[in-house]
């Protein structure tokens, strides 16, 4: 993964990066939901505003960094393009956020930088997924309108306490599909 293997130089990389696997995320994967969760509340731009960013993160953006700088508006302009496509609610916590709790370059890097977090996190969580014999969620349209998840790969655990991490993924993918 980008965001795992090289430490970005500048804030223009940082966005090309998080488009790049912006663009890569599947609808129905877990990701998708992690990253439409996001936009679900004022407080995840709050808190993340308030907490230290990753240091790779905070490295190539710093928090006094301007949206409209040399080498950035170009890629931060397609990365929020992306975002707000692929997550109109962005918008309404802008507007909501801005200018009244925060400016809109800190709401941008409070935004992107949960999106790098989350992206960070990918390595670990596909080995998990693969170690475990998971396959992410699948949805297919049978063309009557109805939605039909086919069952993902793995061994059916017929007793015992469910791992938690199975629960997450479950929960996961039902908000995913509610989100829908």
């Amino acid at each position: 993964m980008w965001v795992a293997k090289t430490m970005p130089i500048s804030t223009g990389l940082v966005c090309d990066g998080l488009l790049a696997q912006l663009k890569g995320v599947e609808s129905t994967s877990a990701i998708s939901v992690d990253i439409s969760l996001l936009s679900a509340s004022d407080s995840a731009f709050l808190k993340a505003a308030s907490e230290p960013p990753d240091a790779a993160f905070a490295a190539a953006w710093p928090a006094d960094q301007a949206l409209a700088a040399d080498g950035m508006s170009k890629p931060f302009l397609a990365l929020a393009a992306e975002v707000l496509k692929q997550d109109p609610r962005v918008q309404k916590r802008c507007d909501r956020l801005v200018p009244k709790k925060m400016t809109e370059a800190a709401f941008w890097r409070s935004y992107c930088s949960a999106l790098y977090t989350i992206f960070a996190s990918l390595p670990a969580a596909a080995e998990a997924e693969a170690e475990a014999g998971l396959a992410t969620l699948r949805v297919s349209n049978d063309g009557a309108g109805e939605r039909r998840f086919k069952r993902a790969a793995g061994k059916l655990l017929a007793e015992g306490d469910l791992p938690r991490d199975k629960i997450l993924r479950f929960t996961r993918g039902v908000a995913a599909a509610l989100v829908r």
